[in-house]
């Protein structure tokens, strides 16, 4: 049977205060990690044709300055740079 401790407020506060700071450290170093949140809201037609349009111009910029090496048609490596 498990046995409740009695705690006074200002106690329970000093002792949040004590590990406050680590626990904030480590949540923002977990956060550097998780994956980058989605979108809730669609892009309408006119923003996508545009980011894909931005795309489509960076990826054969890369082509010409020769940072892309293609192995297959499937298979591909991309220089990024320094």
């Amino acid at each position: 049977m498990a046995v409740m401790a009695e705690m006074f407020l200002d106690d329970l506060e000093r002792e949040i205060a004590l590990v406050k700071g680590e626990v904030d450290k480590d949540i923002l170093r977990r956060r550097q990690y998780r994956e980058k949140l989605y979108r809730r809201k669609p892009r309408d037609e006119e923003e996508r044709k545009i980011l894909t349009l931005i795309a489509r111009n960076k990826w054969e910029k890369a082509e010409r300055e020769g940072k892309i090496m293609y192995f297959s048609p499937t298979e591909w490596y991309y220089e990024l740079e320094k």
